[in-house]
């Protein structure tokens, strides 16, 4: 056999090889990614049968890891106190939470807001909020019928909120 025709053996051969690995890799990826695009939509469906609003569609992983994150966070926080202000004692009302799982929060990252405004930022006593620590915010005004008491937590860039209170 001519060297050429070798060479050209040669490289067709190692063309096809290569050739048969990617269709392999490509194959796994796909099955991956279908795998993947299934707990999406399941996860989804999940959300969306506990009541959690979620516009992603299961395509969209990290939109719908935001709105996974959300509903995690609003769990992982119990009402412990709650006060309505004293006229007479000149006291402001008072709501506490208290952190329901192992995870660890800054004080300073919390927001407290009174019918959407910004009351209190950052908890009364500042530093880690632990498991079973409080959390407590302040609030100057009765909180009457149709008010709302909403807590958000400043994760980075994202601002989630972690409870609500109607009066």
């Amino acid at each position: 056999m001519d060297t050429s025709k070798l060479v050209l053996l040669g490289l067709v051969l190692v063309l096809g090889i290569t050739a048969f690995l990617f269709a392999i890799q490509y194959r796994s990826a796909a099955s991956q990614l279908d795998r993947a695009t299934i707990t999406s939509r399941l996860t989804l469906e999940l959300l969306r049968n506990q009541g959690v609003p979620c516009s992603a569609q299961a395509s969209e992983f990290s939109k719908v890891e935001t709105c996974l994150t959300q509903a995690l966070l609003v769990k992982d926080f119990k009402e412990d106190g709650f006060a309505q202000p004293d006229q007479k004692k000149g006291t402001p009302g008072y709501l506490v939470i208290k952190n329901a799982n192992r995870k660890q929060y800054n004080a300073s990252d919390f927001v407290f807001q009174f019918n959407r405004e910004i009351i209190q930022e950052g908890c009364t006593i500042p530093g880690t909020i632990d498991y079973n620590t409080a959390c407590r915010f302040n609030f100057p005004n009765a909180c009457e019928k149709g008010s709302v008491l909403e807590v958000f937590y400043n994760s980075g860039s994202k601002e989630t909120k972690i409870f609500s209170k109607n009066c």
